[in-house]
Formats: structure tokens, sequence, C-alpha cells
């Protein structure tokens, strides 16, 4: 169990049989800037089909360590493996397979439904077709239109996070946490 399932009385799952290898593993990871710990020796394990998710306060090291393993970050100690690679040192076949949400996002001003994917395409080696892409999110009738001009759910699959899957079906999934404040209860 690492230090924050302890300290929050949070077990683990137990490994068994059935599971499946980690897509996801961290051993003592560790990100210092100067004197400053933002990552304090972490452990944690995700399996093909788990949602995972951080919880903690603003400043915990939460981003640090999402960016350690999208490869967009060094770390100073530990292990780290994301589909069977470090990060650290993972080529461009690697980062294909991994998919990357922003935390903020909106359509490219001026730019129609059908240019919006032909440039997020442009980001990945082998995307999908873009009619194809356009047909399969529902979005024929709009493929001409303006990007701003859609509603706002239709705006959610423009956007590279809408269409991150359509366009590639990558093997794994990150999606950073909001930027906004979570409201608490006392």
């Amino acid at each position: 169990m690492d230090r924050i399932s302890e300290e929050y009385g949070v077990d683990q799952a137990a490994p068994g049989p059935a599971r499946s290898e980690p897509v996801v593993s961290v051993r003592g990871l560790v990100k210092r800037y100067a004197s400053h710990e933002a990552v304090a020796g972490i452990d944690f394990d995700v399996r093909r089909g788990e949602i995972f998710a951080f919880l903690g306060p603003n400043g915990a090291g939460k981003t640090t360590t999402v960016e350690i393993l999208e490869g967009f970050r060094q770390r100073t100690e530990g292990q780290v493996c994301v589909l069977g690679h470090d990060p650290a040192a993972a080529g461009g076949a690697w980062r294909d397979r991994v998919g990357v949400v922003l935390q903020e996002s909106e359509p490219e001003p001026g730019l129609s439904v059908r240019e919006c994917l032909a440039m997020y395409a442009g980001f990945y080696r082998a995307p999908r077709d873009i009619d194809q892409t356009i047909a399969l999110v529902g979005l024929t009738d709009k493929a001409g239109a303006l990007g701003t001009r859609l509603s706002g759910g239709q705006r959610l699959v423009v956007l590279p996070t809408g269409t991150l899957d359509s366009l590639t079906a990558p093997d794994l999934v990150v999606v950073p946490g909001s930027d906004n404040p979570m409201p608490t209860t006392q």
C-alpha cells in the first residue's frame, strides 16, 4: 500500500489470477523542483479496462504525475512503464497509442469541422479518414460549418477531446482533471 492509501485508509485492489498485466506501472515516482518535492515516492498500477483517478488538493502533484506518464515531463527518481515503455524514452509509435485529452480546448476560429479534424489528424501518424470520422461522429451535414458555430454538444465531438477515439483508437486515454475547484461540504 502506498503512503497516500495508508493515510486515507484506502486499500488498493488485490492482485489475483484473473487480473491482467498493468498498462501503467509506477514505482517510487519522485519529482523535485529544487528543494520542493512535488511528487513524493508514489506507487500504483492501472490495468486494461480500469478507470483510475488522482484525487487531492491543488499542489499535490497530480498534474506533474500525469505529465510524467505522458512523457512530457522528466521524473527525478523512480520507475514508470506505460504500455510497456518508459515514457521518457518512448518514440512516435508509442505516442500514437496514448491519447491525451487537453484540459481546455475550443474549435479553431475560422476553420470548418472538416478543416479542424484534418488539423487534429495531422497530430497522428495513421489517423482514420476525415470523412469517415465526420460520419462516425454524426456531423456529415455540418462538415463545412465553422467549428465555432456548432452547438456545445457538437463542439465536443469536433475538439481533439471528442475526435481522439474516432481518429486514432488509442490504447490508453489520459484525461487531466479540471482546474476548477471542487465544492466541498463540512
